[in-house]
């Protein structure tokens, strides 16, 4: 009888093992998730940091200091009123920094159109396209998508702090600016502002370069 050497059996990963580990970002977003992310990404980051918050959010606090009529500032908060405990439970369920202490009136102390706005402008066709495009790219390193979303909110229509002159007004739009990056496979959202007004002659193409150079 003759023994045989035992054998080895080795198992190879499968051919799109790393593709496994990569992140993934394509998904659809909540209020809140968007909120946390904008958060998260303040002040970090390429350049001067992430500044959706600071320059084009609740922190804004003088929207006329630039004097620009297409410049503006998403709402501060927001208010509510419900009528009931169980409406209560449902907005602390879903917006944390939820604030029943006011009576009758009930405010969202640091929440604002522009998480609403950013949060639709992720979800729709054009935003996810943008997010799988980031996850296709990979986990080392840093790249960036920039582009501009219809904001479809339905009958609600958002509204941000403009300048008219030097006295703060309110304006409605229907389009939102999206920065993103994905920072060593983490997602980073570097600005979100409304727009105005349409943009000039490749003033876009120009903002996409300006972020494409700053990538690391």
């Amino acid at each position: 009888m003759t023994l045989r050497p035992p054998v080895s059996i080795i198992t190879l990963p499968p051919a799109n093992h790393e593709e496994r580990f990569m992140s993934s970002h394509c998904k659809q977003y909540t209020v809140m998730e968007v909120k946390r992310l904008i958060e998260a990404s303040e002040g970090k980051g390429p350049g001067v940091g992430g500044h959706a918050i600071k320059e084009h959010g609740h922190a804004r606090v003088d929207v006329t200091s630039r004097g620009k009529p297409t410049d503006g500032a998403f709402e501060r908060g927001w208010t509510v009123k419900t009528t009931s405990s169980f409406e209560d439970s449902v907005m602390r369920g879903v917006f944390d920094d939820y604030d029943e202490t006011t009576e009758p009136v009930k405010r969202f102390n640091k929440s604002s159109d522009q998480y609403l706005a950013v949060c639709n402008a992720l979800n729709s066709d054009w935003g996810q396209v943008k997010l799988k495009e980031l996850d296709a790219e990979p986990d080392v390193g840093t790249f960036s998508r920039v582009f501009d979303a219809e904001v479809n909110l339905g009958s609600f229509i958002p509204t941000v702090r403009t300048a008219n002159g030097p006295v703060e007004g309110k304006s409605s739009f229907h389009q939102v600016h999206i920065e993103l990056f994905k920072i060593q496979g983490a997602l980073h959202l570097h600005t979100a502002f409304a727009v105005l007004a349409a943009p000039g002659k490749n003033a876009l193409k120009q903002r996409a370069k300006a972020i494409k150079n700053a990538n690391l």
